[in-house]
């Protein structure tokens, strides 16, 4: 222990920096004193450099007292390791507890909002679709729509129907004169909407439908608008949910999550630029005056959803910004000087449920995460540079690890430790003996995967020998067909049946599912249909009795055959080459498309529901005419669900306007185009379903 009674001799002191320094500061203001009677500036600079001298002295006695007390205070070596321990161990944890909570807080901010505006969004879609109901009634009796008793009956029970959960809906018809303003027919509302009657319809609204959330002055609707035209009257139909505590508890309720909104506005205040809050609390429905928030009126709102939770849950605040639309101009908050504000309140166990949930992070957020983690890594090397002080030497343990890792290199994966140990080293030796053993495990899982994927292989080949190998030549049809699987086996099928040299069967299915299963459902449905005798003619009403009893026959066997959530589509398309007809049954497959030669485009949608979810359904066969030059396109669904990188499908449309533009070509060469276009629309992406087209050609 250092001496405590130590006595500076005068000569010690003059070897003290700290001694010069003092000294030399007074001097420089004693001399700044006198020179200040003749010069102010020399008086100044006299004062700068002694103020400098003061500050240095007093750095070297901070520094002098830092090395006394580290002296005294690591004299003990246990002093020393305990201060190790907690600056290689607890400064570390505390700075990752202090980024986990900055971490969860930046997560809940962006989660809330985001699950409030989901919220708001899915309660304007269904308020849409309410809206869309009512308006349906409307087209289905144009002479009662300006009877208020049979609309309010109706609207009602549409109301209870489709959205029997959502809290004041409110429920308006109309219709606006010349000079724009309301005429109401029907306003039903659970609450007074005294503001809307004789009110004036802004231009944007009589022009667009809308549904969304919109502001009015200081008040807040979900709201959806529709325009019905019944013969030369134009109406309106708005329904609205107010900002109030029923549709905060229905967010409650269905999020878990608790909100409190508000509203700002930033006003020109002579010359300045002044920010004026006011808090709208929806306890009550108040038109169109905001109802004042106090602070502390805030905090008890706050509290009470606190209380809610249990004390391991607890809810974290968050403040955000949302944007609407305003009534009068059409015009987002964002682009005015207007703000929503949102406090929202999530629960923990909220946020881990939603951890796997994409949020948008802006990139400032992103910059500050990012600087934090690198702070975090720089005191974490700090950190372990401080703790190899007291790093012991490598046990035999850690020796024995390393024979081991070496042995694992050479490939002898049957190598353990001898453990003799039972602590944490010892255990860190069973570890690497389980990981030894779990290689090995993983090697013959690795060969049991080779092995299904060459036994797949196989079955791709057997199943490309039920796809036909040529194209039948039958009066008058000229046909191509192409199946692409997206796994290694199709559940879609193609198939085509010369029943004669005047009628020719061409089949299309898809079975539900992937994967093995859905291939041998398919060869088991391929076979059924391929067991048909052969016909030499088929008369008038014979052939359409034919297909509607083969689809009877095959809806019993795939039922009998299958589970009841497994089924298939499949369009059966007979060929009359003689007669240039077509007579087809469509199991709800996606509609073969008719392509005259003019350019019209015509759906065939006879038939009945799928195939094996009933045991007995009715079908019903088409019968069409076909002209020279006339395409009949039949495909899965794999074709119009085909996605680019955006997640946008190809669509009907899109093949609709293929198929015309190419409409000249053969069938072959429309189906290649036509592949080579998927392909160039999904841009790379993992192709989701199987796709088959059969294309054919009425000729000559």
């Amino acid at each position: 222990m250092p001496a405590g009674n130590e006595t500076f001799t005068w000569r010690q002191l003059k070897r003290s920096p700290m001694f010069w320094l003092l000294a030399g500061g007074m001097v420089l203001y004693c001399l700044a004193t006198v020179l200040g009677f003749m010069s102010v500036d020399l008086y100044a600079i006299g004062r700068g450099a002694a103020t400098l001298c003061f500050l240095a002295a007093g750095a070297w006695a901070l520094y002098r007292l830092g090395r006394r007390l580290k002296d005294r205070l690591f004299y003990r070596v246990r002093n020393r390791v305990i201060f190790f321990y907690l600056f290689t161990g607890f400064l570390p944890l505390a700075l990752v507890l202090l980024l986990a909570f900055l971490i969860v807080l930046i997560f809940a901010s962006n989660l809330s909002l985001f699950v409030f505006q989901s919220e708001l969004r899915n309660i304007s879609f269904r308020l849409q679709t309410v809206n869309a109901a009512m308006a349906e009634i409307l087209y289905n009796h144009p002479d009662k729509a300006d009877d208020p008793e049979f609309l309010l009956e109706n609207f009602r029970t549409v109301i209870v129907t489709r959205a029997p959960d959502l809290p004041d809906i409110s429920t308006m018809l109309y219709r606006v004169d010349e000079r724009g303003t309301m005429q109401h027919i029907l306003l039903d509302s659970p609450l007074d909407y005294r503001s809307f009657q004789d009110e004036f319809l802004p231009d944007w609204l009589q022009e667009l439908p809308y549904s969304g959330t919109l502001i009015k002055n200081f008040s807040l609707f979900i709201y959806s608008h529709n325009l019905v035209r019944i013969e030369d009257q134009q109406y309106y139909l708005d329904l609205f949910i107010p900002f109030r505590e029923p549709l905060f508890n229905h967010l409650l309720a269905n999020s878990n999550l608790s909100a409190f909104v508000s509203i700002s506005e930033t006003v020109q205040m002579s010359g300045t630029r002044a920010q004026m809050i006011s808090y709208q609390a929806f306890n009550g429905f108040r038109g169109q005056k905001p109802a004042i928030v106090t602070p502390e009126e805030l905090r008890d709102h706050q509290r009470a959803r606190s209380k809610s939770h249990d004390w391991w849950d607890y809810p974290i605040n968050s403040a955000n910004t949302f944007d609407v639309t305003d009534w009068f101009t059409f015009d987002t908050t964002s682009s005015t000087q207007r703000r929503i504000w949102t406090n929202l309140q999530i629960p923990l166990t909220t946020i881990v449920r939603n951890l796997a949930t994409r949020t948008a992070v802006s990139e400032e957020v992103v910059q500050l995460l990012l600087f934090l983690i690198y702070l975090f890594v720089v005191l974490q090397l700090a950190s372990i540079v401080v703790g190899m002080f007291i790093i012991r030497s490598v046990t035999l343990s850690v020796r024995q690890l390393s024979l081991g890792t070496e042995e694992i290199k050479k490939g002898n994966l049957n190598y353990r430790i001898p453990v003799k140990r039972s602590d944490e080293l010892g255990e860190l030796s069973n570890s690497f003996n389980t990981m030894s053993a779990g290689i090995v495990a993983l090697l013959h899982e690795v060969a049991d995967k080779q092995r299904i994927k060459r036994e797949l292989e196989i079955a791709r080949e057997v199943q490309q020998k039920f796809f036909p190998k040529f194209t039948p030549s039958v009066c008058g049809i000229q046909l191509h067909g192409r199946c692409l699987p997206a796994r290694e086996v199709s559940g879609d099928f193609f198939d085509y049946l010369p029943l004669s040299d005047r009628l020719l069967d061409v089949v299309v299915g898809d079975i539900s599912g992937k994967g093995i299963s859905a291939a041998l459902l398919m060869a088991s449905l391929q076979s059924a249909i391929r067991a048909q005798p052969p016909l030499e003619h088929a008369a008038d009403g014979e052939n359409v009795r034919r297909l509607t009893t083969l689809m009877q026959v095959l809806n019993r066997h795939l039922y009998r055959l299958t589970t009841p959530e497994k089924f298939a589509t499949m369009c059966y398309l007979s060929f009359l080459g003689d007669q240039a007809r077509v007579q087809y049954c469509n199991a709800g497959h996606e509609s073969p498309l008719l392509v005259r030669t003019d350019g019209s485009v015509t759906p065939l949608t006879e038939g009945g529901t799928v195939l094996g979810a009933f045991p007995e359904t009715p079908f019903e066969v088409g019968d069409v005419r076909l002209n020279p030059g006339d395409l009949v396109i039949t495909y899965t669904d794999g074709v119009v669900d085909s996605v680019n990188r955006q997640g946008e499908e190809f669509g009907e449309e899109r093949l609709v306007d293929l198929i015309l533009a190419e409409r000249r070509r053969t069938p072959e060469q429309i189906v290649d185009r036509l592949f080579e276009t998927i392909r160039a629309w999904s841009e790379g992406s993992p192709q989701h379903d199987d796709i088959t087209v059969v294309i054919a050609r009425q000729q000559e």
